[in-house]
């Protein structure tokens, strides 16, 4: 991800939070609007998620500005969801990317789709095979 559209990384998120209800949380707060949330759960002592949240763009006013800018700084911030409640979050540092697998497998059968159609096209066009000379000696 760029610096112009960071993703961000909260490494503790309770697990009763969906990927739904956090994207409304980041739209309410007019932080951005959301492409995807990826939610990986963790346990440990204390069961929780950790989330990655991928950007489609981020908002154009002072706190989203100020927010984007300490997460490129790789400063940690403050994101309150439900007072006294709040998130710190990071830039993901290594985000993954947006296709899904059903959309690389979609690709994927798009292509050979085409290359069947390709190797028909082709196979349709070559003229038929020579026949096979075979010479016979009569040594009579």
């Amino acid at each position: 991800m760029s610096s112009v559209n960071p993703s961000i990384y909260i490494p503790f998120v309770n697990l009763s939070c969906s990927e739904e209800y956090i994207s409304n949380i980041i739209k309410t707060l007019l932080i951005g609007e959301v492409n995807r949330v990826d939610l990986v759960k963790k346990e440990s002592v204390t069961p929780h998620y950790m989330a990655f949240i991928h950007f489609n763009y981020w908002y154009d006013n002072t706190a989203s500005n100020n927010l984007r800018r300490k997460i490129t700084e790789e400063q940690s911030v403050r994101i309150v969801y439900d007072d006294p409640y709040y998130w710190v979050a990071y830039k993901n540092k290594n985000p993954k990317s947006s296709i899904s697998l059903v959309e690389k497998l979609d690709s994927a059968m798009m292509l050979i789709k085409n290359l069947q159609e390709r190797v028909i096209l082709l196979e349709r066009n070559l003229p038929p095979p020579r026949p096979i000379l075979r010479r016979s000696f009569n040594l009579e």
